[in-house]
């Protein structure tokens, strides 16, 4: 993790820890609201649209952008794709 010039920076291991724990944190939302599960929405798409309002939230409260190292999303693209 780096912060420079306004902007925080995540390297590739803490960007793919950060989406493991965003699917955790959405799956266990989708467990508890009803109508998240009756709706059929993804754990992925719960999560994501929680943390994508949390770092917004950041960016207003504070102006410090939230940036990820997107190395480890291509490899990770690879081998779903191909398997």
């Amino acid at each position: 993790m780096e912060f420079s010039e306004g902007i925080l920076r995540f390297d590739s291991f803490l960007a793919v820890t950060i989406g493991i724990l965003v699917l955790f944190v959405g799956k266990r939302l989708n467990d508890r609201v009803r109508i998240l599960r009756e709706l059929s929405i993804p754990e992925p798409v719960t999560g994501g649209l929680l943390f994508s309002v949390l770092f917004a939230l950041v960016y207003i409260g504070s102006g410090y952008a939230v940036e990820f190292e997107l190395r480890a999303r291509d490899i990770l693209l690879v081998y779903f794709f191909t398997f």
